[in-house]
């Protein structure tokens, strides 16, 4: 075999073998993150709160269901209800001024930990909730429950002309105020999933 060919014949190996590296380093990080995001249950405990990832996945048609069902005007508190507009007004607000340090102000702590920064939450409203960021029309709905916690729905009209409707998760702070603990879009039409 010429020489040439041997070292072609090594280079290929050594790719092989840092790919096959590669490729096992990432499965692991995909394990770790899973992992972390669901954590394996220990038989001696039982966990009183849900996971993040549990609290934050995306509604299932039971749970807009439950929303639509527990989301009556008479069984609404017209107190609260002015409450959780005024946060989602003054974050919409924000978004228009592109103050992500105030628009970030009002996430609750599990959504500021997984952002880490106003930037990075400002990235992914741009970017993911567009309908949010720029709306051209905007009109709150029914106040109700989802997973324990308050639910405020709210409808926005896209620049793009799109209607869709967003569920606002509300979650009580230790000194009594309300932030935003999440929010899950539907469009117009379509069902939660």
């Amino acid at each position: 075999m010429p020489n040439s060919d041997r070292r072609t014949q090594r280079r290929g190996m050594a790719f092989a073998a840092t790919r096959t590296d590669r490729d096992f380093t990432a499965i692991w990080l995909i394990i770790g993150a899973l992992l972390l995001l669901f954590p394996l249950a220990s038989g001696s405990a039982q966990a009183t709160e849900p996971t993040y990832a549990a609290r934050h996945a995306a509604p299932t048609v039971e749970a807009s269901e439950q929303l639509a069902q527990n989301a009556a005007p008479q069984d609404a508190d017209p107190g609260l209800q002015q409450v959780f507009r005024g946060i989602i007004n003054a974050q919409l607000a924000a978004f228009l001024r592109d103050d992500g340090a105030e628009a970030f102000s009002y996430a609750s702590p599990d959504i500021r930990r997984k952002f880490g920064s106003p930037n990075m939450f400002m990235r992914m409203v741009q970017t993911a909730y567009t309908a949010i960021y720029r709306p051209a029309a905007v009109e709150f709905g029914e106040l109700g429950s989802l997973r324990g916690q308050p639910a405020q729905t709210v409808s926005f009209v896209g620049l793009d002309g799109k209607s869709m409707t967003a569920v606002y998760i509300m979650e009580q702070q230790a000194d009594g105020g309300w932030l935003i603990d999440g929010v899950f879009l539907v469009e117009a039409g379509d069902k939660v999933a």
